[in-house]
Formats: structure tokens, C-alpha cells, sequence
């Protein structure tokens, strides 16, 4: 199954929603926060009232093994990892979701995001390809922050910068 542009937006929004209840919840702190808003993370996952957390390991910022139980299905953080954005080395801290739409089917999706929350990047699973394929980053430059979408392809399809709030 060839996954269509449509999709690709249909994963935009699952996952800025994903990423929002979990910042909400507290089971993802902000920056130099762990889980629960545990400074320096700690194995005590907030929860939303219908979500669950669990603990895990913990690696200061990014408490592998803690998870929040969503509407669209359970994110579980799973670790960091090395990437390049905008041509800087960044460690980012994973998630990864996997959600069932009527619509689309089952959809995978990973986020990524640094300590100070400025660089992030979110990935798509394809079935077709077995692999994760990268639709969105986030990066600082200068007093803004950034965002490219890109195609499944790897083609940048949209991108912009707004200042920071």
C-alpha cells in the first residue's frame, strides 16, 4: 500500500496531537525535565486521567520505558538518539505511537526532540519499505524556530519560521 500525500497529513496532526498531550500530561517534561515534571527525569511517568504511565530506566531527560495511554493508542518513550538537523548533530529523545484509523489503517509514528526542545523530528513507518521515513523537523535559527515538512521521497514540501514565543 503506497501511502498518499494525504496520509502524510493525517500523520502531521496525529502526531502534533500526540506530542501536545503528552507535554500537557507531564509524562513528557519540558526542557532540563523528566517525566511527570520530575527534574532531571525520573522514573515517576505522569499520567492523563484516562492514561496510564509506567517506569522505566532513566537517562536524565528521557526516561526510556515510560509511556501514556492516549485515545490514539500508547506512546512509549524508547530512547535517544543521534540525528542531523539543519545540519547540526543533535541527541533527541524518542517516542514512538502506533494508531488504527478506519481511514488510513494502522499508522507508526516516532517523535524526537532535544533537552531544550528547540530541534525536533518526526518519522512515519512504511510498511512497503520497512523503515521509518522522516515528514517533519523543527530547528532553531536565529530568535525563530523553523519546520520542514518533507515527502515521502525525502522532498521538502513545505517549510517556514515563526519567532519564538
Amino acid at each position: 500500500m503506497k501511502m498518499k500525500n494525504k496520509n502524510w497529513g493525517t500523520l502531521a496532526l496525529l502526531a502534533v496531537l500526540v506530542v501536545g498531550v503528552a507535554l500537557i500530561c507531564g509524562c513528557i517534561g519540558g526542557p532540563g525535565e523528566g517525566p511527570g515534571g520530575a527534574p532531571g527525569g525520573g522514573a515517576s511517568g505522569g499520567g492523563s486521567s484516562g492514561g496510564a504511565s509506567g517506569g522505566g530506566s532513566t537517562s536524565g531527560w528521557c526516561a526510556v520505558g515510560t509511556y501514556v495511554t492516549t485515545p490514539e493508542g500508547t506512546m512509549r518513550v524508547t530512547g535517544i538518539e543521534k540525528h542531523t538537523i539543519n545540519g547540526k548533530s543533535v541527541n533527541l529523545c524518542c517516542t514512538e505511537i502506533e494508531s488504527s484509523d478506519e481511514e488510513v489503517g494502522t499508522v507508526k509514528i516516532k517523535t524526537c526532540y532535544s533537552k531544550d526542545n528547540d530541534y525536533g523530528l518526526m518519522f512515519g513507518y512504511t510498511e512497503e519499505r520497512g523503515t521509518w521515513v522522516k515528514t517533519m523537523e523543527t530547528y532553531p535559527e536565529g530568535d525563530n524556530i523553523c519546520m520542514r515538512m518533507f515527502d515521502e521521497e525525502g522532498n521538502v514540501m513545505m517549510e517556514g519560521c515563526s519567532p519564538r514565543e
